[in-house]
């Protein structure tokens, strides 16, 4: 029995630590109430940060990510709506404040060969959002570090803020 309930826990254990450096379905995260800052570690190269809040249509929210001095960390910001879609550059009612580029490979297809490649591309550093919702549900905020970025850079700290506006008031029709 002893032996069973151990292995239990180291597969618990495992499971729970494999699931901290991973994206958690829509929905869930750790919550942010309306004001609130919280500061944390993120392992660069392996770690994603999940937050989540309650939003409606109308409402504007506002979600900064700030890094110390000199970092070299390469922690980015993506608003995710409750439908999982990811609030994108050219959406309506989008204001981004990015920071360094970053240099990332993501894996492409040869169109000559058909093979696996490795392909740099340069993307921004996105700190702060700022987005009118346009849907209701759970919001995720998620700081991420790319896999493969160049250079990996360093863990480190960041705070990330979430704000947001009251729902607009609905009028009721008689």
């Amino acid at each position: 029995m002893r032996i069973v309930g151990f292995l239990t826990t180291a597969f618990l254990i495992g499971t729970a630590s494999f699931a901290l450096a991973q994206e958690l379905p829509t929905g869930y995260g750790t919550t942010m109430p309306n004001g609130s800052k919280i500061s944390t570690t993120l392992i660069n190269g392996s770690d994603v940060d999940d937050y989540v809040f309650s939003g409606y249509p109308g409402q504007k929210a506002e979600i900064s990510l700030k890094l110390p001095k000199k970092t070299q960390m390469n922690a980015s910001l993506v608003l995710i709506r409750p439908d999982g879609t990811r609030v994108a550059e050219g959406d309506a009612n989008l204001k981004l404040k990015t920071g360094k580029t970053i240099t990332i490979i993501v894996q492409e297809q040869d169109p000559t060969t058909g093979d696996s490649i490795d392909v740099e591309k340069q993307i921004p550093q996105v700190l702060k959002v700022k987005y009118t919702l346009d849907q209701i549900g759970t919001w995720k905020v998620r700081v991420r570090a790319p896999e493969l970025a160049v250079p990996v850079g360093d863990s480190g700290e960041y705070t990330i803020a979430v704000k947001y506006s009251a729902p607009p008031k609905t009028k009721l029709k008689d």
